[in-house]
């Protein structure tokens, strides 16, 4: 008898640490994050060329999904987005097929604003990159520039959804994307 109420005392401890742990639903979270094609094998990568395009095309737009996550704006909510610097490990693998060093490095050929897209914290975005009260879904835009350096080089911009003063990054799995901007066929 002893042990079935210590059992019941434990189960009951247990069940209330939980409750406990879990996030609370009224605390006003508001995010947003990208849709992203799951069924793709890349899907936060996406790649636009200008080749094929009309001669004097100078630029040409992306548009990306985003959906709000938590509690819905009720007012007109800032997305913000930024530019990182994109990053790989390379690892040395010994004889045996071990790893036995391992170097981080910086991709080479990013992307510059102003040069290769226009920037998000640009003036000319600001009215694309606002969600709307009651809004479930929103396309933003991307602007790629086509550069002269795009001719034979293909860039690389890393960019994610950061926390603004209105809504916070969503899961970062859903909230990074690379573009792969070219005036040139690349190897893929």
């Amino acid at each position: 008898m002893i042990r079935i109420l210590i059992i019941s005392l434990c189960v009951a401890f247990c069940c209330v640490a939980c409750e406990e742990s879990l996030p609370s639903y009224g605390t006003g979270w508001r995010g947003v994050q990208f849709v992203l094609n799951e069924s793709s094998l890349n899907p936060n990568v996406y790649s636009y060329s200008f080749v094929g395009k009309e001669d004097n095309l100078t630029q040409d737009t992306v548009w990306l999904t985003v959906r709000p996550q938590g509690l819905l704006p009720e007012k007109s909510s800032r997305i913000k987005l930024e530019q990182y610097e994109g990053q790989e490990w390379i690892y040395v693998y010994g004889n045996d097929g071990l790893v036995t060093d391992s170097i981080l490095r910086v991709i080479p050929c990013q992307a510059e604003a102003g040069v290769h897209y226009i920037s998000f914290d640009d003036e000319r975005m600001a009215k694309y990159l606002t969600l709307e009260p009651g809004e479930l879904e929103k396309q933003i835009p991307v602007v790629v520039l086509c550069d002269e350096s795009l001719r034979d080089t293909t860039y690389t911009l890393f960019f994610r959804i950061a926390d603004s003063e209105d809504l916070m990054a969503g899961d970062e799995a859903h909230s990074n994307i690379t573009l792969r901007i070219a005036d040139c066929i690349s190897r893929p």
